[in-house]
């Protein structure tokens, strides 16, 4: 996998709207406190934070409460509890799907340095987190234009890109 740092670009919108987010995400269970104030931007930071690799699946990917990556997935059926990935985060986590059955998330540590943790489908596992480097203010903007490479996009401590 090569990650390279080059100019601007954006990633597509996948193909699932706020209505049927509204409709079909249930958030029992979730590790988000009810009176977190950033309930009234749920449904919005969840667009940005959910990917699909293949048909009737959807993942989504918070930051709970205690400041660990949660994973939420849609099955075709039913969405399956929160499964904690770990580690500790200074922001939203940002994900993308370079091709089927795969899974990049791409955080922020405690360090600012960009991480990321890739999912393979053909063995159902997660990487574990691997140090990017960098000092970012800011999350990462991550698109793949080919299956095996995806630019990552930070704003450094000079605020600059």
């Amino acid at each position: 996998m090569a990650y390279t740092f080059a100019s601007p670009s954006f990633s597509p919108l996948y193909s699932c709207g706020v209505t049927d987010i509204r409709a079909t995400l249930s958030l029992s269970g979730s590790p988000y406190h009810p009176q977190s104030p950033f309930k009234r931007y749920l449904f919005s930071y969840l667009l940005s934070i959910m990917v699909s690799w293949g048909p009737n699946r959807l993942d989504a990917f918070i930051i709970g409460t205690d400041g660990t990556l949660h994973q939420r997935w849609w099955d075709g059926s039913q969405w399956n509890g929160f499964f904690n990935l770990g580690g500790s985060w200074l922001f939203e986590p940002v994900t993308i799907s370079r091709k089927p059955n795969t899974l990049d998330v791409f955080l922020v540590g405690m360090n600012h340095s960009v991480y990321v943790k890739s999912w393979d489908g053909s063995t159902g596992n997660w990487s574990d987190f691997k140090n990017l480097g960098g000092v970012v203010v800011v999350p990462p903007a991550v698109t793949s234009r080919q299956s095996e490479y995806v630019d990552v996009f930070v704003i450094g401590l000079d605020h600059a890109m």
